[in-house]
């Protein structure tokens, strides 16, 4: 089975690809992804395609290299790029203040080249960036949550949401694995996204 997950930043996408990989899934994360090591080496469509158990997560609004593939758009790029795939899961989040803050978190630790994938919280984050940065980002989010939002009507999948994936819920989640059908351990799995490995330290929001 080939799994794709496609994601906004920041709605639990990595840790699901990696949890996916541990039921003998071959993992692929963020192959056109322009900042990561080895973008322009990565065909289109993922040279690793035939493989029998393949899981890549895909960030909505990464593209192939142009000199592999040049789509009209990034929807037209999804559009053909979910062809690919047995099973093709669009993941998001509800709470819209929570995803800024954590959006928010994921550029800060970039522009400072530390790991976005460990534990933080929104007080280690200066005031001054965070007054700075804050329209332009939200902007960004706004965009790429219309984008999955459209492509969700478009190839007639629904958005699975984090804050049920991942709440405290684990028989809502349970159900949600178990309706995708992939072919693994769905107890496993739901065990595996349990909210207490979450990488947020939660504090009273500042913003």
């Amino acid at each position: 089975m080939r799994i794709l997950i496609i994601a906004v930043p920041r709605t639990g996408s990595t840790s699901l690809a990696i949890n996916i990989g541990k039921e003998n899934y071959h993992e692929i994360h963020e192959p056109y992804n322009p900042i990561l090591d080895g973008y322009e080496k990565n065909l289109y469509p993922n040279k690793e395609i035939d493989k029998d158990r393949l899981v890549v997560k895909h960030t909505i609004s990464d593209e192939p290299h142009e000199k592999y593939v040049k789509f009209k758009s990034n929807i037209h790029l999804l559009i053909d790029y979910v062809k690919y795939f047995d099973k093709v899961i669009l993941l998001d989040r509800k709470i819209s203040q929570e995803h800024l803050e954590s959006f928010l978190s994921l550029k800060y630790t970039q522009e400072q080249k530390v790991s976005s994938h460990s534990r933080w919280e929104l007080s280690t984050i200066p005031t001054e960036w965070i007054d700075n940065h804050m329209l332009e980002y939200k902007k960004e989010l706004d965009i790429l949550k219309s984008e999955i939002e459209s492509l969700s009507k478009i190839i007639d999948i629904p958005i699975t949401y984090y804050e049920d994936l991942y709440g405290e819920d684990r028989i809502h989640s349970f159900e949600i694995i178990n309706k995708w059908e992939l072919d693994l351990d769905p107890f496993q799995l739901n065990e595996y996204l349990h909210p207490s490995n979450r990488y947020r330290i939660t504090k009273k929001s500042t913003i």
